[in-house]
C-alpha cells in the first residue's frame, strides 16, 4: 500500500492514501464550461512520479530532469514485504535514491551510508524485484 507521496517543491501537493480504495479525480471548478477539461491537474504526472520513485529510468528527457524540477526531492511511503519503507529521488542526481527503511538485511542489496542511506537506480530495482516479485537475480 501507498501511503504518502510528498515533495520538497512548494506547490506540491502531498498525497496520504487510506487503506481501502482511494480514488485520484480531478474536479471541475464551479461555473467552468464544457469546454474546460481536467487535463493539467496532475494524474499523468502522478504515473510518471510512481515510475520515477520505483526505479524507472530517469532519461535527459525525464520530466523530473527538467530545469525547473531538477533540484527537488520527490518521495514516497510504501508497504514493501512487510515493512514501511521511505524512497526520495531528484533529477539532478536519478541514479541514488535515498531509502528509509528500519531493516534491510533480507534485501539482495543493502542501501549504504549511515545518515542518509543511498541505493544506485539499478540494486533497487533488483531490491524491488525480489522483494514484491519473488525474482532472483
Amino acid at each position: 500500500m501507498i501511503h504518502r507521496v510528498y515533495s520538497d517543491l512548494p506547490s506540491f501537493k502531498p498525497l496520504v492514501f487510506h487503506g481501502g480504495l482511494n480514488v485520484l479525480l480531478a474536479e471541475k471548478s464551479p461555473g467552468a464550461s464544457d469546454r474546460l477539461t481536467r487535463n493539467r491537474a496532475g494524474k499523468s504526472s502522478f504515473v510518471e512520479l510512481l515510475h520515477f520513485l520505483l526505479g524507472g529510468n530517469a532519461d535527459p528527457k525525464s520530466l523530473f530532469r527538467t530545469e525547473a524540477l531538477e533540484g527537488f526531492r520527490f518521495g514516497m511511503e510504501f508497504d514493501l514485504a512487510g515493512q514501511q519503507v521511505g524512497v526520495e529521488r531528484n533529477g539532478k542526481a536519478p541514479a541514488k535514491l535515498t531509502i528509509n527503511a528500519k531493516d534491510t538485511t533480507a534485501w539482495p542489496v543493502s542501501p549504504s551510508g549511515a545518515r542518509q542511506p543511498t541505493i544506485s537506480n539499478p540494486d533497487w530495482r533488483i531490491v524491488l524485484g525480489e522483494r514484491i516479485f519473488g525474482l532472483s537475480g
